[in-house]
């Protein structure tokens, strides 16, 4: 029988070490929050030291354990040399999390060489040299039969990476813009709204917990509704 102390159990990530790529705002931040408020000790670590670090100083004001970390995941054993740094210091690491990524606007015909090289080197290959490590490390730890993989595919989330479609020159938010922008997310979404940062930070929680123990190898689509799996 399942109670309340075991449903509380299930999401308990107390003893857990996290480390939360792209951490330093946006879906990152929050997920780092989320797993640090489920008990976890949480690595924030983001291409911008000093956002890492502020993510890490409001979970310790919180009560919380965070500790902040600056990489460039797209550089080859950025990832590796993190993870043994943590290993190191923390003694195991359970929770990989590549968040970090980026955005460019352009056509296809239109798309610069160098763009498209640093996008794949963030959003691919960075990835795969986080997961890489990560599981290095955790098939090393005793859980070669026992690490799960999944992912989570966001839909429309106002953070500042979208923030660049309604913010003007001076980084004020022009509102009009916004709303152009916005209603029309609202709109297309069968639950008529767009989504937060906590709504996929949950998400990524479940999936770190035991809650979510029969579970490997799936994509999460927190949208709205807007695109639907069978």
């Amino acid at each position: 029988m399942e109670t309340a102390q075991s449903v509380r159990d299930a999401f308990d990530l107390t003893g857990r070490v996290a480390l939360v790529t792209g951490a330093g705002g946006g879906i990152g931040r929050a997920s780092a929050e989320v797993l640090a408020g489920a008990g976890a000790t949480v690595v924030c670590a983001d291409i911008d030291p000093a956002g890492a670090a502020e993510t890490a100083t409001t979970i310790l004001e919180a009560g919380g354990r965070a500790e902040g970390a600056e990489i460039d995941v797209s550089v080859r054993g950025a990832a590796a040399t993190l993870v043994g740094h943590i290993t190191a210091r923390h003694g195991a690491l359970h929770v990989m999390c590549n968040i970090a990524g980026m955005m460019i606007d352009s056509s296809i015909i239109d798309l610069d060489p160098d763009e498209f090289e640093r996008i794949l080197a963030v959003n691919l290959k960075g990835v795969v040299y986080g997961c890489q490590a990560a599981g290095k490390a955790m098939v090393e730890g005793g859980g070669k039969h026992g690490v799960r993989v999944n992912c989570v595919a966001p839909g429309f989330v106002p953070t500042n990476m979208t923030a660049r479609y309604y913010t003007n020159p001076d980084g004020s938010v022009n509102e009009e813009a916004k709303a152009a922008v916005v209603t029309p997310m609202v709109r297309s979404a069968p639950l008529r709204r767009v989504g937060t940062t906590a709504d996929i930070a949950y998400c990524v929680l479940y999936l770190a917990s035991d809650a979510s123990s029969f579970l490997t190898g799936q994509l999460l689509s927190p949208n709205g509704g807007v695109s639907m799996h069978y």
